[in-house]
This record gives structure tokens, sequence and C-alpha cells, in this order.
């Protein structure tokens, strides 16, 4: 696989920019837009310097689906890394979605689907906070000025085949999702999730261990961006969210 890196000077550039302002960068090498320079060098960071994604597969096409997609970078990232995989990518944002949608036809991906819907644990319409970068969410919505209504899917209903990987970047609805589709699962090869919890919200930490558990995954746990690093002195919090974690589920037999 390619190796992308991000220079410098270009790295400056895009984080002096002005929060929540749309734009262009080369940084995958050809045309990439963004809704918000921050959260893309973020993003890129993530999941192209400590690559939280990768994984390896028996199958050339293997089937991903990508909950909470925003503007791609993980559905390209995916595509440099199985040319010939399968994505089912969701991400209900309204912004970030037209600019998936052209960040998709620029970089002339193939075999990716995509939805302009939440995750949820129903299909209905759901008040949704539009944040504009990577933080809306449905959960604790901090500004009701700010939200919107989005439609939502089941996960259940994309899992019904084997799925070799299912990422669940979801702000917040991770155990509403992963507690729909508990009798599914077990179709699904590796999860990735971004746990988030919110302060004021009691923490579902443990109830996602254990449907992962259930369903005779293990995990790996890694701390990811606002974690406090002396919680009985003070603890931090960034938009609510006091506590985030990488998970990463995988069969027992591996």
């Amino acid at each position: 696989m390619q190796n992308y890196k991000m220079d410098n000077s270009e790295r400056t550039r895009l984080l002096s920019l002005p929060r929540y302002q749309a734009g262009e960068t080369a940084i995958l090498g050809r045309k990439t837009f963004f809704t918000d320079a921050a959260s893309a060098v973020s993003t890129f960071d993530s999941v192209f310097e400590e690559e939280v994604y990768c994984f390896e597969s028996d199958s050339s096409s293997p089937l991903i689906i990508d909950g909470g997609a925003n503007i791609g970078l993980s559905v390209f990232y995916f595509k440099t890394l199985f040319p010939n995989s399968r994505i089912i990518a969701f991400e209900p944002d309204p912004m970030l979605f037209k600019t998936l949608s052209k960040n998709v036809e620029v970089w002339n991906l193939q075999n990716v689907l995509f939805f302009d819907k939440a995750l949820w644990s129903e299909e209905t319409e759901i008040e949704f906070w539009h944040e504009g970068a990577d933080g809306g969410r449905a959960i604790d919505i901090p500004d009701v000025r700010k939200a919107i209504k989005v439609k939502t899917s089941i996960l259940s209903k994309y899992l019904e085949t084997k799925v070799d990987f299912l990422k669940l970047d979801i702000e917040g609805s991770e155990y509403e999702v992963l507690a729909e589709s508990e009798k599914k699962l077990k179709n699904a090869e590796r999860i990735y999730i971004e746990y988030h919890s919110f302060e004021d919200k009691p923490q579902k930490l443990g109830e996602i261990l254990s449907i992962l558990q259930k369903n005779s995954f293990r995990y790996s746990i890694r701390e990811h961006g606002a974690t406090s690093r002396q919680p009985f002195i003070q603890r931090r919090e960034y938009l609510g969210i006091d506590l985030l974690l990488h998970i990463f589920a995988y069969k027992e037999s591996r």
C-alpha cells in the first residue's frame, strides 16, 4: 500500500485556516475536499499516520461497512488497502455527506455505496446535532439550535452475510447500534469502535464490551483524544465528551 504523508507546509497551512471553513487540499496526492481543515488533519493522522483501520484479509474484495464516513478519508484508505473492496458507508451530516460524495467521485472509487443516514436502533427520523466537522451526533445534543432531522438505518440489515470489517465512529450512538445488531454481529470478522463517554450521561463501555464478549470477540483498547491524565484531580471534556477510546474487536480464533 502506498504510504501517505502530509508535508509540514501543508499541515501548517491547513491548521491556520478558520474552523468550519470548506476548502480543498492535495494531501492524498489528488484533490480532496473538506468542510473543516482542523478535523481533516486530525482524521488524516488517525487514518494514515496511525493506521487505526489497518487489517489483513484472505479476501481480495472484502466487504467493509463504514459507519461515520465523514468526508471519506477512511473510504479512500480502505480502497488503498484493498482496491477491490466493497464498501457501504453511512454519513448523516448533510455537509459531510455532500463532501463525501464529491470526494468519492473525484477519486473515481468503484464499488462504494454511501447513504445519508445515521446508524441507529430503529429506522426512523431523529434529531441530529449538525456540528459541521467531526462531532455531529444524535446523543447528548449540546445546542438544539443546530439540530436537524436525519433519517436512520439499522445495522443488522447489513449483517446478513459475512462482513470483513465493521467500523463504527458514530459519535456516541455505538451502544444503541450494537445492541440492535447484537444477534447478527457474529457475521462480522473485525470491528473497530470509537467509544464516546459523555460527562452527563451513564457510561456504556461495560455493556459494549459485554456484547462483544457474547459474540466471541476479544478486544484491545487504546486511549484516544480527550482523555484525562489525572481524572481523580481533573476531568477534561470537549463538546461534552470526557473519554474517547479506540476499541479493536476480533474473533477468539485469531
